[in-house]
């Protein structure tokens, strides 16, 4: 009885080991395949290639907000303040577009791989259409901003200068929402670039357009927001207009990869998946 418990433990321990070596074995293969990619050092390239239009990428989109106030600045301290105020709620308001966007992240990537190409276009009008929804009660927020905001600032004055801005900032939404899931239905195609192009031209459009606005043609700390509403916009319509270009050369060079799924009722079925990914991400 002593003999079979100890070669009984001796065959548990053997087959732990062999697990373990298979684990370790799985760890060190190359991520893209033997035939493809054969050192560490490959691999780190082609991530650092990837991820260098996102970096550009999300840099650009970070200093949209942040450019008008370096012109507003010179207005005085007053106009700073009640425009460093509205930034920073357009800025938390802003980031649950962002949260919503993230279960594109998931879901295109993932129609991609298992070649369902139309569900990613059908993804993307689906969180657009999710953000839109939400983002009615935020643009009420924001018309009504004069209300709350003088609960918990004493000084009028910023708080006209910061609804002022608020109000007119709501014109600003429907664009960011089409760039920010656009953005990623292009990326989860491996296209890192169409977002980094857009940036590229809109952001130091962005720095003239809140020179003229605020400095130049004397609109003020109002100048700022129109750059912006301006700003966000164009970015939405030239992510509509790539989102098309892109639909048109697919039909013509290889139909069976074109991703853009023609607008249907199926868009307001089955909007689970997209929430329970999203609910996460927009309180984070």
């Amino acid at each position: 009885m002593r003999r079979e418990s100890v070669i009984r433990m001796v065959m548990t321990f053997t087959s732990s080991f062999e697990q373990l070596a298979d684990v370790e074995s799985m760890e060190t293969q190359p991520l893209l395949g033997k035939g493809e990619i054969s050192s560490i050092h490959d691999e780190f390239r082609i991530i650092l290639l990837n991820a260098l239009p996102l970096i550009a990428t999300f840099f650009l989109q970070g200093s949209i907000l942040s450019m008008p106030l370096i012109f507003v600045g010179r207005l005085g301290p007053l106009q700073l303040g009640g425009v460093a105020m509205a930034n920073i709620i357009v800025t938390v308001c802003l980031a649950v577009f962002l949260g919503l966007g993230t279960s594109l992240d998931t879901l295109c990537p993932q129609a991609y791989g298992a070649k369902k190409y139309k569900h990613i276009g059908l993804y993307f009008q689906r969180s657009v259409i999710l953000s839109i929804l939400v983002a009615v009660p935020i643009i009420l927020i924001w018309l009504r901003s004069a209300y709350i905001l003088a609960w918990f600032v004493d000084d009028s004055d910023i708080v006209a200068i910061s609804s002022d801005y608020l109000r007119l900032m709501t014109f600003s939404v429907p664009g960011f929402i089409i760039f920010e899931c656009g953005k990623r239905y292009f990326q989860a195609q491996n296209d890192f670039i169409t977002g980094q192009y857009i940036l590229f031209f809109c952001t130091p459009l962005n720095g003239i357009l809140s020179y003229l606005m605020v400095l130049r043609f004397q609109f003020g700390y109002i100048g700022a927001c129109y750059s912006l509403i301006i700003t966000y916009n164009l970015m939405g319509l030239i992510t509509l207009v790539s989102i098309y270009l892109s639909h048109r050369n697919a039909q013509v060079t290889n139909p069976e990869l074109d991703c853009w799924h023609e607008f249907s009722t199926e868009v307001f079925r089955n909007w689970g998946p997209m929430v329970r990914l999203s609910a996460p991400a927009v309180i984070m």
